[in-house]
């Protein structure tokens, strides 16, 4: 005769699921009980006396209106053994700007010297709705000690931090994502832009940066915005305008706002290849840089020493860069945590498209 499955008996088992399931650091919080009861084809009640147990045994504890929190001083979370470091970029390798794939090639021989790997993939849509399965895969499929997400939408940013995975942001995070992060200061970088050319005696300025914003991209606006505004009232005008990732986009809003009087005689540009772009614009205008409209880009890259003139930009060592990321990453690799990333300063390189306000 069979014996009749006993009460006691699937509680204590329901108990040792869940045990099993936070030793092994797959949550951070308990999910909800509704869930847990689906996923485990269980009663509330069986669940509510699973959880007792593992409430006696000082795993988890109870908070009001939250539900259970693990009590991390009590468990031993394995996290995986792997030596490989991951980085997930919007777009392929080879289509990043030249200085990020040699800062990229530094952060690699320094992690190969502390024994991890460094491996890229690319992900186009991010922002699609198969975007979460595809994650979830790729982050299953792949063992990594960390991740690093680069140039990628609010969404995924999101997505990184609900599943509470080690993971390193190369940029600025989006209002409501807490992950570490490092990247240049844009915020800083913009108001100092901005006093800089005030100095110069410019009274019209305008900031041009891309229609699909990343989240520097808003640092630099609220910088930008800071430095207009501690000018004198009605003294200085600074605008905003953005143009779509294209670049035609870029030459047709340069035709646009420099071919009739009264245009900006600063323009402060956020990326390498739009400021190449917006100097071959200025000057089909019949503009001179650095004489009758100055240029500023936010970043640097070898590309900008070739222009002529060469564009002013903000340089950063990328020996100190690469150093910095790489140091993050080993300390998250090994940690699987870090409290905070940095932001680093760069410093202006005036080249010939900076100068004085025109006196006209």
């Amino acid at each position: 005769m069979l014996e009749l499955l006993k009460r006691e008996s699937l509680i204590h088992r329901v108990a040792v699921v869940l045990e099993a399931a936070i030793r092994r650091g797959e949550w951070r919080r308990v999910p909800s009980e509704r869930r847990l009861c689906v996923q485990l084809h269980v009663s509330r009640l069986t669940l509510e006396r699973a959880l007792d147990l593992l409430k006696k045994k000082g795993l988890i504890r109870s908070l009001p209106r939250v539900g259970y929190e693990i009590c991390m001083a009590q468990t031993r979370v394995v996290r995986p053994k792997s030596k490989a470091i991951r980085i997930l970029l919007r777009r392929a390798y080879e289509c990043l700007p030249s200085w990020f794939q040699l800062v990229y090639g530094e952060v690699d021989r320094i992690l190969l010297r502390e024994g991890f790997e460094l491996c890229f993939y690319s992900m186009m849509t991010l922002k699609s709705t198969t975007s979460s399965r595809r994650l979830a895969r790729l982050v299953q499929q792949e063992q990594a000690a960390c991740w690093v997400i680069h140039s990628v939408p609010r969404e995924t940013q999101l997505w990184f931090m609900m599943h509470h995975i080690p993971t390193l942001v190369i940029g600025h995070c989006f209002p409501g994502v807490r992950l570490p992060a490092i990247d240049t200061d844009n915020r800083a970088i913009c108001r100092h832009a901005v006093t800089h050319l005030m100095r110069l005696g410019h009274r019209h300025i305008a900031l041009l940066i891309p229609r699909q914003r990343l989240a520097g991209d808003r640092f630099s606006e609220q910088g930008f915005r800071e430095g207009i505004n501690e000018a004198p009232p009605s003294d200085v005008r600074g605008d905003i305008w953005h143009y779509n990732l294209t670049a035609e986009s870029v030459r047709r809003l340069i035709r646009k706002r420099w071919s009739k009087p009264g245009y900006p005689t600063a323009l402060i540009v956020s990326h390498p290849y739009c400021a190449i772009t917006a100097a071959g614009g200025l000057m089909q205008c019949g503009l001179r840089l650095g004489k009758d409209v100055s240029l500023i880009c936010q970043e640097s890259d070898e590309t900008l020493a070739w222009a002529t003139p060469p564009i002013a930009s903000y340089v950063l060592s990328r020996e100190a860069f690469a150093r910095r990321i790489a140091h993050l990453l080993v300390r998250l690799a090994q940690t699987g945590r870090i409290t905070a990333g940095a932001l680093m300063l760069p410093r202006l390189m005036p080249e010939g498209t900076l100068g004085p306000a025109p006196s006209h």
